[in-house]
């Protein structure tokens, strides 16, 4: 988390959704670059470095666009969040190890590489109003109604709540993963 202050900096001036892609393509060719090293250095600056860069990019985001959804439970919607981490290596973890066993350790990179191109894919086809604003997405009238969004302590945002919304925080759970 070295790059962490650098990640925010960023955020504020490009927003979650671009830093979060941004991460997410350099975990993807951090992991390809990785599967075709043939020495040890190599290896220590595309996987250890760069891809701890876009690990950062991806998981900083996903501590400041929680609050600006929730109040009231903010604390339980952060923790839902973040355990996408915990969860990712309860399932990559056999999952890698039969991949290694089977194929290799280059052949697990680019496997892996493949999923997280899966997580970022939706915030880049995400075509609709504001998608690509730093700020969370205005666009479709209909979803939950005031009072609903207000006793969960969902902060309504101008005049929607859209599924790209969640498609993102999913995202951010998602690449938690990796």
């Amino acid at each position: 988390m070295t790059f962490g202050p650098f990640s925010s900096v960023l955020i504020g001036r490009l927003g979650n959704r671009v830093v979060m892609v941004s991460g997410g393509v350099i975990c993807t060719v951090s992991l390809v670059a990785s599967s075709f090293v043939t020495s040890l250095n190599v290896m220590f600056a595309t996987f250890s470095f760069l891809y701890g860069i876009g690990t950062c990019m991806c998981t900083v985001p996903t501590m400041t666009i929680t609050p600006a959804y929730f109040d009231k439970y903010l604390g339980v919607a952060t923790g839902i969040t973040v355990s996408g981490i915990s969860f990712g290596t309860l399932l990559m973890s056999p999952l890698s190890q039969v991949i290694i066993v089977n194929d290799g350790w280059r052949t697990a990179f680019r496997v892996f590489a493949g999923f997280l191109c899966d997580q970022y894919n939706p915030q880049l086809t995400d075509s609709s109003p504001g998608a690509h604003e730093g700020t969370p997405d205005r666009g479709l009238e209909s979803g939950p109604g005031p009072a609903d969004l207000e006793e969960l302590g969902v902060r309504r945002l101008d005049s929607g709540h859209r599924a790209g919304d969640v498609r993102l925080l999913y995202s951010l759970c998602a690449l938690g993963e990796f």
